[in-house]
Order: C-alpha cells, then sequence, then structure tokens
C-alpha cells in the first residue's frame, strides 16, 4: 500500500505546478512537469486503484477513488488534475489497458493544444 500511496501523494507536487497563476514562474523542471502531469494522472490512478484493492472494507467504484483522492493527494476535487485521475481510473475500471490510458491521455493533450491554436 506504501507504494500506492506515495503515487497518489506525488501529485500534490505537479497540482502545485500546475495551479501556479503564471506560467513564467516556473523553473525548467516545473515546465517539464507540467508539460508530463497528464501521464502522471494515469500513474496516479494505477496508484489509486491499487490503494482502494488493499484497503480492508472498500470497494472499487468513483466514490471510493474520490474519497481517497482527496485525503491522499489533498487535490481539490474540482482541479483539473483530480478529474484527469478519476477518468483515467474510470478507464481502468473499464479495463483498458496501459497502452489505451497513455492515448486517452495524449487525447487530452492534443485536445488542449486545438484550443489554443
Amino acid at each position: 500500500m506504501a507504494i500506492a500511496f506515495s503515487a497518489i501523494r506525488a501529485v500534490r507536487a505537479i497540482a502545485i505546478a500546475v495551479s501556479r497563476p503564471s506560467r513564467r514562474h516556473l523553473s525548467p523542471v516545473d515546465e517539464h512537469v507540467v508539460e508530463q502531469w497528464r501521464h502522471f494522472a494515469v500513474g496516479a490512478a494505477a496508484g489509486l486503484r491499487r490503494y482502494i484493492a488493499e484497503a480492508e472494507g472498500m470497494e472499487q467504484g468513483m466514490d471510493s477513488a474520490k474519497k481517497v483522492l482527496k485525503e491522499v493527494s489533498e487535490l481539490d476535487e474540482g482541479s483539473k488534475l483530480a478529474a484527469m485521475i478519476l477518468e483515467m481510473y474510470a478507464l481502468i475500471l473499464e479495463g483498458k489497458t496501459i497502452r489505451e490510458l497513455l492515448k486517452a491521455a495524449d487525447e487530452v493533450k492534443a485536445a488542449a493544444a486545438c484550443r489554443v491554436i
């Protein structure tokens, strides 16, 4: 459970970088983290699934996932990163493969790039 806890908890650092009001304050390392946050969301979703699986008396499902994510990562429920993690978690529950999860994460990036252009 410690590995799953660490995976979920690590998203807090990402959330801080993503939520900064101005991207010009980000270091080059932070810029890379912001660029890759969607892949971190896949890992955090997998950690979330494992954490729930190893917890006694907890069943896989969106209610459990939201509760654990809030408690462990301290992310706001309405944040973009929390939404992405929960979206990836839902795909895991549907039985999607890692390749499919990463493809879905890349599609989020592509959609975001289209909105900017």
